[in-house]
């Protein structure tokens, strides 16, 4: 299973950890966008996966479903909001994670409440 997205895949090697280097570039980049927003020490690698596992596919601002087909920049697109923003002092932990549209999660912002 891939690290990032959760798709199976046949590995290449024993270590490979995703099943395209664009998950593992997905994964580096929010752990570098965490640790540019301070929050050193309180990084874990957060699997877009696990969290579309554990929210079910919906998002947790509108509480609609997730289009699973859909890619940034779509409004519809599923990503990864943390709860506490990074830029708050929040971290980048599977439990400061929750699922949001792309749309949702911009308009939200910084904000600590949801709007």
């Amino acid at each position: 299973m891939c690290d990032w997205c959760g798709v199976g895949y046949v590995a290449q090697v024993q270590v490979q950890r995703f099943c395209e280097p664009k998950c593992m570039t997905r994964s580096a980049r929010a752990r570098r966008r965490a640790r540019l927003r301070g929050a050193d020490g309180l990084i874990e690698d957060v699997a877009f996966g696990e969290v579309w596992g554990r929210d079910g596919g919906l998002c947790w601002i509108c509480s609609a479903q997730i289009d699973v087909q859909a890619a940034v920049p779509d409004d519809l697109a599923g990503t990864m909001d943390h709860v506490v923003p990074l830029s708050r002092g929040g971290s980048h932990t599977f439990s400061n994670v929750r699922l949001a549209h792309f749309i949702c999660n911009s308009k939200r912002g910084d904000r600590i409440e949801v709007a």
